[in-house]
């Protein structure tokens, strides 16, 4: 395995596509086997995300006069070139005071849940999914390992597929009796390994497909610091399909319970505050 440092000074490249094939490959075998550098790389990602998001936003009153003053001292004395500009560490302070007034502003207001009706025709990451469901159902596809143990079933998937299922493993009193794991399953969708997991919510079949975001030929986008999902509903089967992806993976439910469907995400989501936020969040049509 390569060192850390080699790969470190390397990841920037390669999030921006800069790296050629063979470097691009040998980058991403190692982030395969390096945790240490699977998180510098998730942090370079963040920012590179986060800046591209951050929208124009007014700084604290309280802000310019530090910055004025600053720049009074880096006012040059007559016959002295430069000051303090000319210093990368007070430029980079300067930098920083902007981005944290922004980040400051932004952060809390930001949206966290997005909902669309989806308008474009099916990724295949989520055909597959679909049909998968339906195969599923069809008593075509059995569960490889059934279980309603959830610990036991997120490492068996993990131990399968290396694939990181993030399923509740705790439940409130309000899902007893209503939320039912029943197994998983490795399948392939949208040319990629992916975990199909078959739930009942109130006594309906609910089928939850994941993948690697690298792995997949068409996957869906990660917007860091929100959740946008992509609502398609079948008028004539009462069928609804949610896209989303996050940290890296992505995700499609498939069910036909009623209204969007959206308590099919209380299978992850089991706290007050973010079930609160899905049953308040609306759909709008995809822009």
């Amino acid at each position: 395995m390569l060192g850390f440092r080699h790969v470190t000074n390397e990841l920037s490249a390669y999030y921006h596509g800069q790296l050629a094939p063979e470097e691009a490959r040998r980058v991403a075998g190692h982030l395969e086997g390096c945790p240490d550098c699977r998180k510098e790389f998730a942090e370079i990602r963040a920012g590179a995300e986060l800046a591209a998001h951050l929208s124009a936003a007014p700084a604290p009153d309280s802000l310019w006069p530090a910055i004025e003053r600053r720049l009074d001292e880096a006012e040059p004395a007559p016959g002295v070139h430069g000051g303090l500009w000319q210093r990368p560490a007070f430029a980079l302070t300067i930098m920083l005071l902007v981005a944290a007034a922004a980040v400051t502003t932004w952060y809390p207001n930001r949206e966290r849940l997005r909902l669309e009706a989806a308008a474009a025709p099916p990724s295949t990451f989520e055909a597959d999914a679909r049909a998968a469901h339906h195969r599923r159902l069809a008593g075509e596809l059995p569960f490889e390992f059934a279980s309603t143990a959830p610990q036991a079933l997120r490492g068996w998937v993990e131990q399968r597929s290396g694939i990181e299922v993030k399923i509740a493993q705790t439940r409130p009193a309000e899902d007893h009796g209503r939320f039912q794991l029943l197994g998983a399953r490795i399948i392939t969708a949208g040319g990629a390994p992916a975990a199909m997991i078959g739930y009942t919510i109130d006594a309906r079949p609910v089928t939850l497909v994941t993948a690697r975001l690298r792995d997949l030929r068409d996957a869906p986008r990660d917007p860091w610091f929100r959740k946008e999902i992509s609502i398609r509903a079948e008028a004539a089967t009462g069928e609804k399909t949610l896209t989303w992806a996050t940290d890296g993976q992505a995700y499609v439910l498939i069910s036909d319970l009623p209204e969007n469907a959206l308590q099919s995400c209380f299978i992850c989501h089991t706290t007050s505050e973010r079930r609160e936020l899905i049953r308040q969040a609306r759909v709008r049509p995809q822009t």
